[in-house]
């Protein structure tokens, strides 16, 4: 069985872009059942109003190789509000730095996806890295960001808008964060930051100053695993060539417009997206 974890507490109103929070996590998990041929343990992290949506989802979806969780994170999420951010997605963003806090410790090994994901690859090849990760003693790992950072060289000095990281997708190796006191190392780094910066620009900078301070701990992914499309991005600095969109395995959407966006290297990807969409779920019980 792999774990999985979606956060679909970010918006008190169940739209976002157009899309449902039901339409997205089905879509997502569709993309993965169609690779994947295994068990899946999906651990949902909602507020009030997402959880409701959610829960009468998979009592109507009774997929025979998904299990699911639920948790209400709205009191853990103020519990963070001393991380400050600008980013759209502030507050709820935060709570990615205390999933192994969150989930129960019987599970080790989860793999975090944004819901504006598709994964487009059987999803064992993916989770096959926690091997390298338990032989390192690795924490976490993630992709970099495909988006130019120059103000991530004022926070954490030379060099570091080459080491930023995108949260969209995050393996976290939970035993050796729990053994190796994660909470402490995640804190004492936000403690830092706060009082040099104020605020973030978005939650997952403080996961990046960890992984420049604590190299030891973190794993950077190959691109392809969170793939970036949307404004400003720089998608072409991992696939260079619009012929070879194949090789994206997990790609991202994450312009305004997400996948309805006709631009660039999104336009291929966003009819790919419309396919999963349109399969019949009922087809996965």
């Amino acid at each position: 069985t792999i774990h999985i974890v979606l956060l679909v507490a970010d918006s008190q109103n169940p739209r976002k872009s157009g899309i449902s929070v039901c339409d997205r996590v089905e879509t997502l998990l569709k993309s993965i059942l169609v690779f994947y041929s295994g068990n899946l343990h999906v651990h949902i992290l909602t507020n009030t109003g997402s959880g409701k949506v959610l829960t009468t989802l998979f009592r109507t979806w009774q997929l025979t190789r998904v299990r699911t969780s639920f948790y209400n994170v709205e009191d853990d999420q103020k519990s963070l509000d001393w991380v400050k951010s600008t980013h759209k997605v502030s507050g709820y963003g935060q709570l990615k730095y205390i999933i192994p806090e969150i989930l129960p410790h019987y599970v080790e090994q989860a793999i975090f996806i944004d819901t504006d994901m598709l994964v487009l690859e059987d999803l064992s090849i993916l989770h096959s890295y926690f091997a390298e990760m338990d032989e390192r003693g690795i924490m976490f790992a993630t992709t970099g960001d495909l988006y130019p950072r120059k103000d991530l060289e004022k926070s954490f000095g030379k060099g570091a808008s080459r080491r930023s990281v995108n949260s969209g997708m995050v393996l976290y190796n939970m035993k050796a964060m729990r053994a190796g006191n994660w909470s402490r190392i995640w804190r004492e780094t936000g403690v830092m930051i706060m009082n040099k910066l104020d605020i973030l620009k978005c939650p997952q900078d403080l996961l990046a100053a960890v992984a420049i301070l604590r190299p030891d701990i973190y794993l950077r992914l190959p691109c392809t695993y969170n793939f970036q499309i949307g404004e400003y991005a720089l998608p072409w600095e991992c696939i260079k060539n619009k012929s070879h969109l194949w090789k994206a395995k997990i790609p991202h959407w994450t312009g305004k417009r997400k996948y309805y966006d006709t631009a660039g290297y999104a336009s291929s990807l966003s009819r790919v997206y419309r396919c999963f969409q349109m399969m019949d779920g009922y087809e996965f019980e």
